[in-house]
Order: structure tokens, then C-alpha cells, then sequence
């Protein structure tokens, strides 16, 4: 179980989260300590991904994703829960012996600016290093959060595979602003 402590700081102009260190006995109001733990999603998760999904599917940002799509994909899911509740998920999905896809990272808005993105990220890289995937990609529409973390600007025909299995039905494929971000590892 990984572990990342953010504590929510209330401001007058509103709340505000801020990442800090957290020393034991030394929370004291107004602030409220969260812990966000990194886990492997169960099938039970998948409605609670979907939730956080669907806004941003409507919002024309990512792609949606059923329950049951997601329910199949559990295996290859790590979520961020804070509480018992999920406030964030990625995906890797196999492409080949060399490729992995990162897919669905999600963070919900309470979880903004906290650093649990790149927690997830994180997690999935390794869960890839694991696996032996040496090139891992993404298409996204946030290419310097990927960019942070050591991913270049590539093309997605450098990913061939990406297209013969998804490009080519995708609805939104005519006009697709989304970049396509590659890290290559040895």
C-alpha cells in the first residue's frame, strides 16, 4: 500500500489544497489530515471510476468507460482512496511484449493539486517496469503533466498498434486533439 498524506487547508477565499509534510500530533485545526492510499482496483470499484469518468467524458476530455469495461479491466487498475472513497484510478493495458498503454488517469476534484496524479502515474510505470514494457505511451490532452514525468512528444503513428486497435473506430478520431506522449525505458 502506498501512502500519501495531504492536508486541506481552509482559506478565506475558500478551500484550498496544499501538499506538505505531515508530522504526527501537529494537525491542528483548520487543517484535516487525508490519507490517500494507492491499491489494486477490485470490481466493486468500477461504478465509483466510472462516476469519476463520466465528467469529464461529457466534458469531451477522455473517452467513457462502463462499469463493466472497467470491471474487466480491474486487473490492470490502480485507484487512489481516501477515506473508502475512490479519488482517482489508471489503467495499463497491454499492447505488446515492449508497449503498454497508460489509460484513464483520473483524479476527482477533491484530490486536484494533491499530487495523487502523480502518485498514480507513478504506480503505473512501475506495475509497467514489472511487466517488462519498456515503451509506455499515452494520448492525452494534458502532455506536460506526461512531459513532468519524462514522457517526450511523439506521433501516434510511432504506436501503430494504438491505431490498428483503437484509432481507427474511434468516434472522435476525425479531429482528435489528443498528444500522443512516449516514455522509453531500457
Amino acid at each position: 500500500m502506498i501512502e500519501l498524506e495531504v492536508l486541506r487547508l481552509r482559506s478565506p477565499g475558500g478551500p484550498g489544497l496544499r501538499t506538505r509534510p505531515h508530522r504526527p500530533g501537529t494537525a491542528a485545526e483548520p487543517a484535516i489530515a487525508m490519507r490517500v492510499e494507492l491499491r489494486r482496483a477490485r470490481t466493486s470499484d468500477a461504478r465509483a471510476v466510472a462516476d469519476l469518468i463520466a465528467p469529464w467524458a461529457a466534458a469531451g476530455v477522455m473517452l467513457p468507460k462502463t462499469p463493466r469495461q472497467l470491471r474487466d479491466a480491474a486487473d490492470d487498475t490502480i485507484v487512489a482512496e481516501r477515506g473508502g472513497e475512490v479519488v482517482g484510478s489508471v489503467g495499463l493495458r497491454r499492447i505488446d511484449d515492449v508497449t503498454a498503454e497508460v489509460v484513464g488517469l483520473v483524479v476527482s476534484d477533491a484530490a486536484q493539486g494533491t499530487g495523487t496524479g502523480g502518485r498514480l502515474l507513478d504506480a503505473v510505470l512501475d506495475e509497467a517496469a514489472a511487466r517488462g514494457h519498456t515503451r509506455i505511451f499515452a494520448l492525452t490532452l494534458q502532455p506536460g503533466f506526461f512531459a513532468r514525468a519524462g514522457f517526450r512528444e511523439g506521433r501516434v503513428t510511432e504506436v501503430p498498434e494504438k491505431i490498428r486497435l483503437d484509432c481507427a473506430r474511434c468516434p472522435r478520431r476525425v479531429g482528435c486533439r489528443e498528444r500522443m506522449m512516449i516514455l522509453e525505458r531500457e
